[in-house]
């Protein structure tokens, strides 16, 4: 299930109730969609899901990162995704695809990984 990455936002303006799902066992990993290009924010919301997934004791909350927002900036990314396995995030998914094969200097950098 791909998700709002704010466990609260999500339950109360999207109806995402993904923590729950998690808890409940109904889902066995919610990809959260954690778009940001400030740095800090990403962290602390991969942190959460994270502690959210601990929570669950069987569920797995993975990483969900916008490639497409460091199309001209690999490192940055390179960076988010540093930060998400320091943070014990169980997977690392980029969005999207088609920009990642768009940008070249993205490509490559993701190649180099």
């Amino acid at each position: 299930v791909a998700a709002l990455a704010w466990a609260d936002r999500a339950y109360l303006s999207a109806f995402q109730d993904w923590r729950g799902w998690l808890e409940r066992d109904q889902i066995d990993a919610a990809v959260l969609m954690n778009y940001s290009t400030d740095d800090a924010l990403a962290l602390h919301i991969t942190r959460a899901g994270v502690a959210a997934a601990a929570a669950s004791k069987r569920g797995q909350a993975w990483t969900g990162l916008g490639a497409w927002l460091f199309s001209s900036r690999p490192e940055r990314l390179q960076r988010q995704m540093n930060d998400a396995k320091t943070a014990q995030s169980d997977a690392i998914v980029l969005f999207s695809y088609d920009r990642i094969i768009e940008s070249e200097a993205l490509s490559k950098s993701l190649r180099r990984q």
